[in-house]
């Protein structure tokens, strides 16, 4: 648990439920800031002004409801944990407060489970965070990635394992002569370039991805059947994948 307290947001009409739910958060030894609200706009409010990192909410309140409350507050704040804290529900009205996107559900009947289903919850936001960032950073080295390879005036391919080409860069029709969707998915640079004296290309052997990097200098066959001499750069990216550059 985070060392500042825990900012809880308890939708709850009657003081003495939301005084047992900050009982057990204290015998749970979870260190927390609370406050309570009972209506609509007074949950708007705290929504914006406390910035809760957990909602604890009942289900049924005399002028407000929870699945109304976590649709305002999946609209407004849908990264923070929600869970609904009733007096009884049946199967179904659990199943649909978790379609709607509840974090969990609690009894009150059963308020000794709140501080591990917090744990839980919180847990599972940090997880959700964590892949997101890790999405987000992917998504741009990718980008920047694509932006060097088709801006470069060499022609940039990646390769399975096998020599498979699982991209080319567009200087591919002007260098050999094939458009990049001739190249992605076939081994073509293995019928394009040729060995120069002990020298393989990157495609001629399926063990070459496992070094880090090689260069060498080959005659190039073009689509056209002309040939002129390529000066290839190859380099591991990860395991299972090679990125070659012929220049010529």
């Amino acid at each position: 648990m985070a060392e500042n307290p825990l900012r809880i947001l308890i939708l709850e009409d009657v003081p003495m439920d939301a005084e047992l739910m900050e009982y057990e958060l204290a015998q749970a030894s979870i260190p927390f800031l609370s406050r309570r609200v009972d209506s609509r706009d007074a949950f708007l409010h705290e929504l914006d002004e406390f910035r809760p990192d957990l909602i604890l909410s009942d289900y049924t309140l005399p002028r407000f409801d929870g699945m109304t409350a976590l649709s305002l507050a999946r609209e407004r704040a849908p990264s923070i944990p929600f869970l609904i804290v009733t007096g009884s529900v049946n199967e179904e009205t659990a199943v649909g407060c978790m379609k709607a996107g509840a974090t969990d559900y609690l009894l009150k009947s059963n308020l000794a489970r709140i501080g591990p289903a917090i744990e839980a919850a919180l847990e599972r936001e940090r997880a959700h965070a964590e892949k997101v960032q890790a999405e987000s950073a992917l998504a741009a080295s990718e980008r920047r990635f694509r932006s060097l390879v088709q801006n470069s005036s060499d022609l940039v391919t990646v390769l399975a394992p096998d020599g498979t080409i699982t991209y080319a860069s567009d200087s591919a029709e002007r260098i050999v002569g094939y458009s990049p969707a001739d190249l992605v998915g076939t081994s073509l640079l293995q019928a394009t370039l040729s060995r120069c004296g002990g020298c393989s290309t990157p495609t001629a052997s399926p063990a070459w991805p496992a070094r880090s990097s090689s260069a060498c200098g080959v005659p190039t066959a073009r689509r056209s059947g002309s040939r002129r001499w390529a000066a290839i750069s190859s380099a591991t990216l990860r395991s299972g994948a090679s990125c070659s550059t012929p220049a010529t």
